[in-house]
Parts: structure tokens; C-alpha cells; sequence
């Protein structure tokens, strides 16, 4: 029903709690700037088992990580403008827009220009910009993101000669070559990636200035996604460390959840009791002249731990229940969706899960 193209426009910092794919996309490949783009569907604005009813906002059904790359303002006017010919039709027709012709819709559509190309079923090249990411693969995509993710940064490997900057005497360039290794899901990366963590090296990772981080603290992520236990003690390391920054306390915690080697509970229990863990947080100013809005974010570390501690065996519901009258909505939202997961009967950790509750705050 429309075409859509933006960067992937979150105005979160914490990508540590974000979907991995999001994480990746934006810390691993240094793509926040990048077009992508999609076609978006009818049934997107159907609700289910209501009838009579058109959803031509934000609220359209696609999950949050979507959300970030179709959310602007042209998208919303499109969205208005199909509802309202869908509704037009429904009306004609004496049905519900569930089951107006969608055929028709599309040509009324086409009339207007919103969609172009009916004898290719309106799949069209024109309404892509010249810079939008393609990248050819080896082989057709599964539909899981991890999975997309991966095969982009293997198509990527030969061309950008990875093994071979392993071994450079650039810390940059071998980390790089690690990251694009570990995506690919080469154990080769691994061991260049706990030197990083070890050496705490002075590199960032690449994109945009605003959006990178140290590269340690990705290589912290990339070895809990991989679940590598060689990684656990210098992880743990992380949480006595008292320079350590809460970014780079919730990427151990949420590591050490994956890894899954039970001891690290204690190492998890021990920073939780800490009075001096460095909270407060800068959020993002997208209007020019006014000063950030800082915040308590500890909500944040706490959540991550009860979560890795879920996983490890060790029931903290109290460090989300906590949170259930938090002044902040954002907060009891998480909090929230994080006791409905944790509950009983319900899968452990998996930050797969993490992009339905997260992007905790913009």
C-alpha cells in the first residue's frame, strides 16, 4: 500500500539495551546513517479481531525495531491517506476495510501516485533514493534479523580483506576485522576481541561520532552474544571496576546473563549492593538552544540484572517490582513487560526478546 525509506531514526544512546540487531547494526556495521527501506503492507493497519477499524499512526503493527526506520512524518501522511481511500471503499461497498478489495485500493492508490508499477504487482525501483543500503548476498534471506545480519557482514569479509587486518599492527584495524569476523560468526575474532577488553583499548567503534563507543565495550557484547566463557573473568573484572561507566556495567551484566556460567550471579549480586555506581545519565537534545535532561538511569542496570540473573537461576523479581510505581511511564512500561517475561513458564534471557521492551528510553 506504501513505500517507505529512512535511516534507522532512534534517538536512544543505550544501545546495549536494544535488540541485537539494532546494537549491531548501529555499534558493529556503523550504519545509524544509513537508508534502508521498506514496502509496507494493508494488513499492517488492521487490527486483529477488531472489525471496522483502520490504524494509520504510529501504532501500526510492526515491531520496535521497524518502528525506528518507518515513524517520520511523510510515512504518517501516507498511512492517513490509505486509511482514508480504504475507508472510502469500505463504505461504497457496504464492507469493512478488512475485506475491501485490496486490488482496487492499490489502484485508486496508484492513481494518486502513492504507488507506481501495477503490472509488477506495484514493486518499483523509483521510490528508492540513490544511497539506500543494498548489499548483495550469497544467498536468499531467511526472514530472522541475526541471520541477515550475519550474511551482510560475511558478504563483506572477502572485499574488506578481514583476516588479513587481524593481523595489522593497527589496534583500529584489527578490532574492525574482529567485529566484522564475530558478526560473521568466525571464531578467529574472538581472541582479538578479549585482548581489546583486557587492554581496554583506546578505539571506537565506527559511524557517525555521536553514535560510537568505546571498542572494548562492544568487543564486551560481541563475546556475550558468542558465549564465549574464556571472556568471564575479565567480564566480571567490569563490575568492581569503579571507572567503569553504566554503559559498560550493563553490557557485563547482560553478558554475563548469556554466557550462563552460574557463578557469575555472585559477581552480578556484589555491583548490585554498590552505593557508588555512576548513574546519571545526559538525554538526547533534538531542538538546537535548550540544555540535556539528565536522569537517574540505575532503573536501567537494574533491570538488565535481574534478567541475567533470571537466566542464571536467581530469582531478583524484587529489583523489578520496585519499579512498578515509578513516577517515570517509560520505566513502569519496562519494568512491567520485564515481569511478564520473567514470569514462570516463560523463556530466560534473550535479547532477541529485548527489542519488545526496550530501546528502553529515547
Amino acid at each position: 500500500m506504501a513505500y517507505s525509506y529512512s535511516h534507522l531514526d532512534s534517538h536512544s544512546f543505550d544501545y546495549e539495551n536494544e535488540s541485537d540487531a539494532v546494537m549491531l547494526w548501529v555499534w558493529g556495521l556503523g550504519n545509524w546513517p544509513t537508508l534502508i527501506g521498506c514496502e509496507i503492507p494493508y494488513r499492517s493497519l488492521l487490527p486483529k479481531s477488531v472489525e471496522g477499524m483502520l490504524v494509520a499512526c504510529r501504532a501500526i503493527s510492526m515491531d520496535n525495531d521497524a518502528h525506528y526506520q518507518l515513524r517520520m512524518q511523510r510515512d504518517m501522511q501516507r498511512l492517513g491517506e490509505v486509511a482514508g481511500v480504504a475507508a472510502a471503499l469500505a463504505v461504497q461497498n457496504k464492507t469493512t476495510p478488512r475485506r475491501i478489495d485490496v486490488g482496487d485500493l492499490q489502484q485508486k492508490l496508484c492513481g494518486t501516485g502513492a504507488l507506481s508499477n501495477p503490472a509488477g504487482g506495484y514493486h518499483c525501483e523509483t521510490w528508492k533514493p540513490g544511497k539506500l543500503f543494498a548489499k548483495k548476498l550469497a544467498r536468499p534471506l531467511a526472514g530472522e534479523s541475526a541471520s541477515a545480519l550475519r550474511m551482510i557482514a560475511a558478504s563483506s569479509i572477502a572485499a574488506d580483506n578481514a583476516p588479513a587486518r587481524l593481523e595489522s599492527g593497527d589496534p583500529g584495524e584489527r578490532f574492525s576485522a574482529a567485529v566484522a569476523l564475530a558478526l560473521a560468526g568466525s571464531p578467529a575474532a574472538f581472541p582479538e576481541l578479549l585482548r581489546c577488553v583486557e587492554e581496554r583499548r583506546n578505539v571506537k567503534t565506527g559511524g557517525p561520532a555521536h553514535r560510537q563507543i568505546e571498542a572494548w565495550q562492544f568487543a564486551v557484547a560481541l563475546l556475550g552474544i558468542a558465549g564465549r566463557k574464556e571472556a568471564i573473568p575479565q567480564i566480571e573484572k567490569i563490575l568492581a571496576d569503579k571507572t567503569a561507566d553504566l554503559r559498560a556495567l550493563t553490557l557485563a551484566v547482560r553478558a554475563l546473563g548469556r554466557i550462563g556460567a552460574r557463578s557469575s550471579a555472585a559477581a552480578i549480586a556484589k555491583l548490585l549492593k554498590r552505593k557508588d555506581i555512576p548513574s546519571t545519565v545526559a538525554l538526547q537534545v533534538s531542538c538546537s538552544g535548550f540544555p540535556p535532561v539528565t536522569e537517574d538511569a540505575l532503573w536501567k542496570l537494574e533491570l538488565a540484572a535481574a534478567e541475567s540473573l533470571h537466566a542464571l537461576g536467581a530469582d531478583r523479581r524484587d529489583l523489578v517490582e520496585k519499579y512498578f510505581d515509578d513516577p517515570r511511564g517509560y520505566v513502569r512500561r519496562c519494568a512491567r513487560w520485564l515481569a511478564d517475561k520473567l514470569a514462570p513458564g516463560k523463556p530466560g534471557i534473550g535479547r532477541k526478546d529485548t527489542a519488545a521492551g526496550a530501546g528502553m528510553i529515547e
